[in-house]
């Protein structure tokens, strides 16, 4: 739980800076969720460690095709998902997703281009309908881009730490 409010916190401070979530802080994570695993759960660990991992990827991996997250969102919920598997991880994502929109409202709202992202998302699967086929979801102008995305990792740490106040995963 420590360890993984730690990891956390580091990935918002990179994503927050960079962008970008270093894949050093992913290969910790996956290895300290690994070994938690073991520890835990004897050689059952593994199943659970690689169960954990692969199901939070097929989750996130085709938002990250279509470029509305990015591999570094993906892998960090891997490695929540090598912690503390599929259950919590499922809960703990639902949990960010809804935090994630109330932060995108607000960025939306604050920018004053509510309507123009909420046309650009029905386009968007316009598109998708018309033509049958995956497109990647393009933020438009760098401008727009600052003005509409976010960094997933905050709302996961703070999704964490929802988790950690108020479940018994932790108690």
């Amino acid at each position: 739980m420590l360890f993984t409010g730690m990891l956390l916190s580091i990935a918002i401070v990179y994503d927050w800076k960079y962008y970008r979530i270093p894949n050093w802080l992913i290969g910790i994570g996956l290895t300290v969720g690994f070994c938690y695993q073991i520890i835990v759960n004897g050689s059952h660990g593994v199943l659970s460690f690689l169960t954990g991992a692969f199901v939070c990827f097929l989750i996130m991996f085709p938002f990250s095709m279509l470029r509305m997250f990015g591999a570094g969102d993906v892998k960090l919920v891997m490695v929540i998902g090598s912690f503390y598997g599929v259950s919590f991880t499922i809960k703990f994502l639902v949990v960010a997703f809804i935090i994630g929109a109330a932060i995108s409202l607000g960025k939306m709202l604050k920018h004053q281009n509510l309507g123009v992202r909420l046309q650009y998302l029905a386009n968007y699967f316009y598109v998708i309908c018309t033509t049958k086929r995956l497109v990647k979801y393009e933020q438009g102008t760098l401008q727009q881009q600052e003005e509409s995305v976010i960094r997933f990792s905050i709302p996961m740490g703070l999704a964490f730490i929802y988790m950690l106040v108020r479940n018994k995963y932790f108690a």
